[in-house]
């Protein structure tokens, strides 16, 4: 993936630190390009930790489904670890950046900045972008 998807979308091939800024969701000023070497244990232990509930009930054969709660607070508890892990990456790749990276990544971080790259592309909205009107700058 790296040697032919990530230049094919950016133009250059990147640097592990250009690769690991790309691999932060959009709201930390990345591109959400998972890195499967590096996201594969903390996948299964977040689905280990979601699923737990079910997962005893399934062992004991007990018919009746997990409590909500408990399972609400499962989900609440593995969403918190991976974003506190964002955040300890997010601060790690950006003290390998230059200044003028750095202050790109800042401002893509800002409240709204990068939405245009999660929304829906819904053509009669006007969300939708053709190659050439994606790779204007």
């Amino acid at each position: 993936m790296d040697d032919s998807l990530i230049p094919s979308i950016t133009n250059h091939n990147c640097s592990n630190e250009e690769r690991n800024l790309l691999s932060l969701p959009v709201r930390f000023g990345g591109m959400e390009i998972t890195n499967p070497k590096e996201d594969a244990a903390s996948q299964y232990t977040s689905s280990v930790v979601s699923t737990i509930h079910l997962t005893e009930r399934i062992v004991a054969q007990i018919h009746n489904p997990p409590d909500a709660e408990d399972v609400r607070s499962s989900i609440s508890h593995s969403r918190k670890e991976k974003n506190d892990q964002f955040i300890a990456k997010s601060a790690a790749v950006k003290n390998y950046l230059p200044e003028s990276t750095k202050r790109g990544v800042d401002l893509a971080m800002e409240k709204g900045a990068s939405s245009w790259l999660t929304a829906i592309p819904i053509k009669d909205l006007g969300f939708d972008l053709n190659k050439a009107q994606f790779w204007m700058r």
